[in-house]
């Protein structure tokens, strides 16, 4: 009986455990996704490349010190993404999102458990892929 009653009382304190490990290793939730994308559009209007060089996926940042043969917070200097006050719901597939900001939007994609930034001031285009001023390719 008195292993029994062990097993009882410690019942609810594993199951607070698996909760509490579960919690910290979900994925980046819709309001993360969003948050990072208007901190993206606020440092590219302020001009904070560093902020926004650091906002964005390591392929992305790559990709445009490739295409601009300059380090990222060189490459990102007039860069315009658009307004963060105009930036909706994020909507959430796994590990990717998509922010609108109006006329444009943000596509995320989640990196090491954070959102990051994938292509940004894009031009969503009915069965076309977005035209993004940064990143998208």
């Amino acid at each position: 009986m008195r292993s029994q009653a062990a097993l009882l009382r410690a019942a609810p304190a594993a199951a607070a455990v698996a909760a509490l490990a579960t919690a910290c290793s979900a994925s980046p939730g819709a309001a993360d996704a969003q948050r990072t994308a208007q901190d993206a559009l606020r440092a590219a209007s302020s001009r904070d490349t560093v902020a926004l060089c650091a906002l964005l996926s390591p392929a992305t940042a790559h990709q445009l010190e490739v295409q601009e043969s300059a380090p990222c917070a060189t490459a990102t200097r007039s860069v315009q993404l658009g307004d963060a006050a105009a930036a909706g719901s994020a909507q959430v597939w796994g590990s990717s999102a998509l922010v609108p900001t109006g006329a444009t939007s943000v596509f995320l994609t989640e990196v090491n458990g954070r959102w990051r930034v994938r292509a940004a001031g894009c031009s969503l285009r009915e069965n076309q892929p977005a035209d993004c001023e940064l990143g998208g390719g």
